[in-house]
């Protein structure tokens, strides 16, 4: 039962924090989703006037990124198919493969079992639970008392970077697993029990599919640093069998989540991410100015309060883990000879000082190490945030322990100093924005003055309640960051039905839509909408695509893409949608047939729209319709082929006004004369399926065609025609087009990358070499006794 009581302490602790949930919240920024984007934020809600719902700022990756990511895989999965395709952004992108939606991890089982939402809300609330539980277990199994170990599975489990990156899902479920993993290591090599390694390896697999690549790197490069580590200093328990199976738990999760990485790894291949440039770098890294926010956290200000006043991201350079947790982890440095905590001394400088904007730092991210270099390099802050819990829970034992507390005096000192040089600074120089760091200057200097108060009378009271109320004062602490910045809001503002959103998903077919001026919808909330677009947001896409697209702006591809974003160029005012040839090109090519305006007017707007070229289908409020007449079909059967293998030149015919796209197609390999020249205008199609990962086209000619769909062209893609293979070709620069012979033929196009096939294969022998060898040890077991 006491082993139980812990978990109850934590599970306390998570429903104190989340409160909001039993007031019928849930952990999502549906506040900001109302406020901020269309089509939400024109609508109103709770009794606010359209756009004016209060919030915080945070979470827009959430809103964009994790939750319809999420939603469409655990979707895909109870209707029996694999979220591979997703059809619905970027024309066409591989969904399962970019990792983040983590479609395998354990906790989806939630999502079957429970509304999506409540699902959501104890997904979310799991993490830190799960976080201090698994930190909790590791301390104590290296001799940390259940005081010191309850402390530092709080303080991590609330820390700063745990905290700010909470409701995006993926990156704390990735890095949690870290303690535990670290657990099974100690464990295995003082006690050589084989279980153990299956648990650090159920860690890694658990850890790969949470979703962030990143942060399992960095939780791998901390893992086998820590082997070494503990090999190093227990020699008399070193063997070559026990480091031979060691290597093997650090080396066979990478097989047995073959079939996670290796699409990962094609999709990245395919991708534009590449390092940051050396001039990128000082804007992703951390100025030096920052190191005062380990102390004070928003001296900067704070974005959930709209007063941050400095470039760069705040929840990128998060590092506070507590005043109180801090002045213990400076005084772990006494205990530096005990256990391990030069090992957590070294990683917490390690990975705070390769977050900093310096030289030598600049340099190393430079390189481009795959998968940490092509990522924001400041996210290696979540080592700092668990390497400081871990010597909190020793400063902690420490004042349990030592008889003096001379260091503790001088770790406060250190504080109040850093402090009072801060009130010295904003007083004596009256920047525009001093009011706002004073302002958050007193919180951290009443816990440094409380501090300094319970040092002084310590002699005067037991210890145990000074310690006791060190750690309340660390709770509200953490508690005070945690609602500061983490948006709660009600199930209604999820996603809420829209009439246009509505309208627009009855007539679109698989036609595609665009929003000109102020009706533009940000990217991938068509996803959530099931609403077919052009535009994509996620850091793996694939790079043809968005040279394309690009081109829409004045013509060119530039020379860096944007790291995330692929959007047609945007439009505003009276002249610039018909005045844009290349964008009219690139929409009509896409078959966007449909375009999203917002106007106070109740009629159609013929200027910006010209009745040669558009028609307005339906309006409600401010919301219209237009149609798109010149939009090309989706589908169709071309008439002529022409072949050009350079990039340049493709989009060079595309984008000009006298190539006529509906009749002809350009590709990249040459084909069969009779593919030329179709002069039958009977020719058609009929579509009897459109799936994420299958496509089925009837079609009807009396001459060879060429089948053209704008759907992005993506190795994978395979096609059979009446049941026999045939080829996908890559058409106008980054679609799909496929020869048919005259006749009546059924085209089936399906998506089932070798990537994945391979990586199920490899797994799945992985998986049961593995269970044979358990086997087979324990019938070996079992005779020899």
């Amino acid at each position: 039962m006491r082993k139980f009581l812990i978990g109850i302490f934590f599970l306390f602790l998570t429903f104190f924090f989340f409160y909001p949930i039993f007031k019928g919240f849930i952990p999502f920024p549906g506040d900001l989703l109302s406020s901020e984007y269309q089509p939400y934020r024109s609508y109103s809600y709770l009794g606010y006037n359209p756009g004016s719902i209060p919030n915080k700022g945070q979470g827009q990756d959430t809103i964009r990124m994790m939750y319809p990511w999420k939603y469409f895989s655990i979707e895909a999965l109870k209707h029996g198919q694999m979220p591979l395709w997703n059809p619905y952004n970027f024309s066409g992108n591989p969904h399962f493969a970019n990792l983040q939606s983590g479609t395998f991890y354990p906790e989806n089982i939630l999502f079957f079992l429970l509304p999506f939402n409540a699902a959501w809300a104890m997904y979310i609330m799991s993490q830190p639970f799960l976080a201090g539980v698994f930190l909790y277990i590791f301390l104590r199994s290296i001799g940390q008392k259940k005081a010191s170990s309850f402390f530092g599975g709080v303080v991590f489990a609330y820390s700063s970077f745990m905290v700010v990156w909470l409701e995006y899902g993926n990156l704390i479920s990735t890095f949690l697993w870290l303690p535990l993993a670290l657990f099974f290591i100690d464990s295995f090599i003082k006690s050589s029990k084989i279980l153990r390694l299956g648990g650090l390896i159920v860690c890694f697999l658990f850890s790969i599919s949470g979703g962030y690549i990143q942060l399992f790197m960095y939780l791998y490069i901390i893992s086998v640093s820590f082997a070494v580590y503990v090999l190093l200093r227990n020699k008399k328990n070193f063997s070559y069998q026990k480091t031979i199976l060691l290597t093997s738990a650090f080396v066979v999760p990478f097989f047995l989540s073959a079939a996670i990485l290796l699409p990962l790894f094609e999709i990245f291949k395919n991708s534009a991410r590449n390092a940051y440039t050396f001039s990128e770098l000082p804007e992703r890294l951390i100025p030096l100015k920052n190191l005062i926010t380990i102390v004070v956290p928003d001296f900067f200000g704070n974005p959930a309060t709209r007063n941050y006043w400095i470039k760069g991201t705040y929840i990128e350079r998060v590092s506070y883990i507590g005043i109180i947790p801090l002045l213990f982890s400076l005084v772990s440095w006494k205990m530096r000879k005990r256990g391990y905590v030069i090992f957590f001394i070294s990683t917490a400088i390690a990975s705070y000082v390769s977050t900093l904007n310096i030289f030598p730092v600049q340099l190393f991210h430079s390189l481009g190490f795959p998968f940490v270099s092509t990522g924001v390099p400041s996210r290696i802050l979540s080592v700092y945030c668990f390497s400081m819990a871990v010597l909190a829970s020793y400063g902690f034992s420490y004042w349990q322990e030592a008889r003096k507390l001379k260091e503790f005096y001088i770790a406060f000192f250190i504080l109040l100093g850093i402090v009072l040089t801060s009130w010295i600074f904003v007083s004596i120089f009256h920047y525009p924005q001093a009011s706002i760091t004073k302002h958050n200057l007193v919180l951290p200097t009443l816990f440094i003055l409380a501090i300094g108060i319970l040092l002084f009378i310590q002699k005067l009271i037991s210890r145990k309640i000074i310690l006791f109320v060190f750690f309340i004062l660390t709770i509200f602490d953490l508690f005070f960051f945690f609602r500061k910045i983490i948006p709660f809001s009600p199930q209604i503002l999820t996603y809420p039905k829209t009439e246009v959103m509505e309208k627009l998903r009855s007539i679109q077919g698989i036609n595609r839509s665009w929003g000109y001026g102020s009706a533009f919808i940000d990217a991938n909330l068509q996803l959530q909408e099931r609403i077919y677009a052009t535009d994509g947001y996620d850091p793996l896409f694939i790079k043809r695509y968005a040279e394309f697209v690009s081109s829409s702006k004045n013509g060119q591809t530039p020379v860096i893409i944007d790291r995330s974003n692929v959007n047609v160029a945007t439009g505003y005012g009276e002249s610039d949608l018909s005045t844009n040839i290349y964008r009219q090109k690139v929409l009509d090519l896409l078959g966007v047939k449909y375009i999203l305006h917002k106007t106070s007017q109740k009629n159609p707007d013929t200027v910006i729209f010209p009745e040669k070229r558009y028609k307005l289908l339906w309006q409600s409020g401010d919301w219209q319709i237009y149609e798109n007449k010149q939009a090309l079909p989706r589908v169709f059967l071309a008439k002529n082929f022409v072949v050009e293998k350079d990039k340049r030149k493709i989009l060079d015919l595309i984008l000009d006004k006298n190539f006529d796209l509906q009749n002809t197609v350009i590709l990249e390999k040459s084909l069969p004369s009779e593919f030329n020249n179709n002069k039958d205008e009977n020719a058609g199609i009929v579509l009897e399926k459109y799936d994420p990962n299958t496509i089925i086209v009837k079609t009807r000619s009396e001459s060879p065609s060429l089948l053209f769909l704008s759907d992005n062209y993506f190795p994978g893609w395979r096609v059979n025609i009446d049941g026999k293979p045939s080829t996908i070709y890559r058409a106008d620069y980054t679609f799909r087009a496929v020869p048919v012979m005259k006749g009546k033929h059924q085209v089936e196009m399906w998506y089932h990358p070798d990537s994945f096939a391979l990586g199920v294969k490899i797994s799945t022998i992985t998986f049961i070499s593995l269970i044979l060898y358990v086997v087979y040890n324990a019938f070996k077991k079992k005779r020899n006794v």
